[in-house]
C-alpha cells in the first residue's frame, strides 16, 4: 500500500470515529447533541449543593454545581442532568427518556 493510500485511509479511520454518533458508543448523546437534533430546551434548574471533601481533602467542603434540563421534540420528554465537581474538578452529564 502506498504511503499516500495510507495516510487517506488513516484519514478516514480518524474522522469516522469522531464523528461516530454517541448512541453508537454507548453514550447518551448530551445536552448540545439533543439540540443539535432537533430538540427544544424547555426548562432549566441550576443549583449548587455542598457535600463533605474527599480524602485528602476531607476536612474541606466541595461545591457541586448541578444543572437540569428539560428537552422536548415531538411530544416526547429528555431529562438531562450536568453536574460539575469543584474539587475533583470533573464534569459529568447524564440523559434519560422521562417518564412523565
Amino acid at each position: 500500500m502506498t504511503f499516500r493510500r495510507t495516510k487517506g485511509l488513516a484519514s478516514v479511520i480518524i474522522l469516522t470515529a469522531a464523528l461516530l454518533p454517541s448512541w453508537a458508543t454507548g453514550q447518551s448523546a448530551g445536552v448540545h447533541g439533543l439540540t443539535q437534533a432537533g430538540w427544544t430546551i424547555v426548562k432549566q434548574v441550576e443549583k449548587q449543593e455542598v457535600r463533605s471533601g474527599v480524602s485528602p481533602y476531607a476536612h474541606l467542603q466541595r461545591v457541586v454545581s448541578i444543572t437540569e434540563y428539560h428537552l422536548e421534540k415531538d411530544g416526547q420528554t429528555m431529562i438531562c442532568r450536568m453536574s460539575y465537581d469543584s474539587q475533583q474538578d470533573i464534569q459529568e452529564e447524564e440523559c434519560e427518556q422521562s417518564q412523565v
